[in-house]
């Protein structure tokens, strides 16, 4: 949703979509285009055209299945097995040129029927188009011979809920709660406005990025995911196909007869499941057929049965309500993600300050609330507008940097650690301020002004275009990655795991140097709205600017002076070193930065 917003001299309002609001109308089209005809191209365009998912490099092409091994190494022993499930196995590899570790996870659909394998290659699509904090990040794709495929996944060392609630002694206090909850909601929405439904929403598919206290919750396992936007159905699908684990699934879901059809825009089963995570986290048991073994008497239950809400466990009544509002066993009548992000029991906040201090998985709500507690009442304020103007510091620094640079922090930003970047997750989630995963203008702009971050000489056309410089795939909505890329400070993007993984993303075709065929391939249809200039012409700017040596190709040397030095034009690199003193083997230490 839209945020209305106005100070001296700008005036924003919320009647437009976001992309037709900072960039224009559509094109040509926009006389004949109705109002939800664009919101429909907006919204597409929110996962279709984002240069991210670019990122995420296809190698299932390739039929040689020592291509994987060419690049990531196995880790032995009991550490290198990671899972083990009926159709999938997942390892730990580390990347050999970088030394990073990743989850390798192998669908073995040589072993599934012809007709089935479409299910899992469809993870690989619904994975490569989400970019959320809080959903699992797919980082490049193999297939081998015999039919498989391997999904490099960022790794996730921390343990999924379920394990997490034996650790807490089958309870988790509710201010934990509210943030993990913020966080699915969240997640959830993002989905839905991606179209992607999860279909096996529990507590072993919410796994921590690590074992630090600031890990970050994600979900995994899309396997029995589903798109409308792949399936190309109408508005009414029904997702009631009995896929996914017993003790979550919705009553639409195991009713075979319940025929449920609902607007693919709501996937009520998702809420429910979301819902009974919670619920399992408060009270430590399951809320329906809980203590029973039997399936038939689970199935009763979700079907005609509410769960009990035993008074023991001390769980506030906004709580409880919201947790009864996803247990509504009529579908078309269940809240919704987005309904359930404006609840009063997320919009209210944990306040106690000993209670925040006893969490232990302090998600980016929890951290936020812990940070302006610990201001005090007075402080808080203050609080927030440190918090924001740090990134507004980071992002107009980031408006003066030059095309291929900010495209190689974009690339830096996909690969950084969870932990690395906690603080700006936190500050995203402040923009964010429906929680729906991406930020829109309306947000951008309230944000800033809110904490006097707009002063009277700064104009509309300013703000705007500042706003234009994050959103990398110009769709009118800054994603996660884009923010991150926006704000990550330099001592982050100039490490050297940091300047190697983005050299290798880029470097789309391995060929060891970053050519103006790759970045076409990146940058196709994601021109500006009103560009003069055409691909071929910027895509020259670019290599203007990074190509040191004049040579066609940009090596890994050139990209680490481009992120290493403050400021770089054409006349700096002269200043610096001449094509004839260049050389590939040049250390970038060993030149002088103005």
């Amino acid at each position: 949703m839209g945020v209305c917003a106005s100070t001296a001299g700008l005036e924003i309002t919320a009647n437009k979509s976001s992309a037709e609001e900072v960039y224009g109308v559509y094109g040509d089209q926009a006389e004949s285009t109705s109002v939800s005809q664009r919101h429909t191209l907006t919204q597409s365009s929110r996962s279709n055209a984002a240069l991210s998912r670019k990122l995420v490099r296809d190698n299932t092409g390739n039929e040689d299945g020592s291509r994987l091994h060419d690049h990531y190494e196995l880790v032995g022993g009991k550490e290198g097995v990671l899972g083990v499930g009926v159709q999938a196995t997942i390892r730990l590899v580390s990347h050999k040129k970088s030394g990073r570790k990743y989850a390798l996870k192998t669908l073995e659909a040589s072993k599934v029927p012809e007709n089935e394998r479409a299910r899992l290659f469809r993870e690989v699509d619904l994975i490569r188009a989400l970019d959320h904090p809080n959903i699992i990040r797919l980082v490049e794709t193999f297939s081998d011979a015999s039919g498989d495929l391997h999904l490099i996944l960022t790794l996730a060392t921390g343990g999924d809920l379920f394990e997490y609630l034996q650790l807490k002694k089958m309870r988790v206090p509710e201010q934990e709660v509210w943030g993990f909850a913020k966080n699915m909601f969240s997640a959830l929405q993002y989905m839905v406005s991606n179209n992607v439904v999860h279909r096996d929403i529990k507590l072993e598919n919410y796994v921590f990025s690590s074992k630090d206290e600031g890990a970050s919750l994600m979900l995994v396992d899309f396997g029995f995911s589903r798109s409308t936007a792949f399936s190309g159905h109408d508005d009414e699908k029904s997702f009631d196909t009995a896929v996914g684990t017993l003790y979550t699934m919705a009553p639409e879901v195991v009713d075979e007869d319940a025929g449920v059809k609902v607007k693919h825009s709501e996937f009520p089963s998702d809420v429910w499941s979301v819902g009974v995570v919670l619920y399992s986290l408060l009270y430590g048991s399951y809320p329906f057929g809980a203590g029973t073994d039997s399936n038939e008497d689970m199935i009763d239950d979700i079907l005609y049965k509410q769960p009990p809400y035993p008074s023991f466990v001390k769980v506030s009544k906004p709580c409880k309500a919201l947790i009864a509002r996803c247990f509504e066993k009529d579908a078309t009548k269940r809240i919704t993600a987005e309904a359930a992000l404006e609840h009063k029991w997320l919009k209210k906040p944990p306040k106690n300050r000993n209670e925040l201090e006893k969490s232990t998985r302090s998600t980016s709500g929890v951290r936020l609330q812990r940070r302006l507690s610990q201001a005090g009442q007075k402080g808080e304020k203050l609080a927030k507008i440190g918090i924001t103007k740090d990134m507004f510091v980071q992002m107009t620094e980031f408006q003066n940097f030059g095309t291929f640079k900010k495209l190689a922090l974009l690339a830096v930003a996909q690969c950084m650690d969870h932990e690395k970047i906690a603080h700006l997750t936190d500050a995203f989630a402040v923009f964010d301020i429906n929680g729906d995963g991406t930020v829109t203008w309306e947000e951008f702009f309230a944000v800033l002004k809110e904490n006097n971050l707009i002063n009277e000489d700064m104009t509309e056309s300013h703000v705007k275009d500042l706003f234009r410089q994050v959103d990398q795939d110009n769709t009118g909505y800054i994603k996660y990655t884009e923010f991150i890329a926006g704000c990550i400070e330099r001592q982050h993007y100039t490490e050297k795991s940091a300047v190697a993984e983005a050299f290798r993303l880029l470097d789309l075709d391995r060929r060891g140097g970053i050519t103006k065929e790759n970045l076409i391939e990146l940058l196709r249809d994601k021109l500006p709205r009103g560009e003069s200039k055409n691909l071929k012409e910027i895509v020259d700017d670019m290599f203007d600017e990074a190509d040191l040596n004049n040579d066609g190709v940009v090596d890994e040397v050139e990209l680490d002076l481009i992120l290493s030095s403050s400021t770089w034009n054409k006349t700096v690199q002269e200043n610096l070193i001449s094509e004839n003193e260049y050389s590939g083997e040049v250390s970038v230490r060993d030149v002088r930065l103005s």
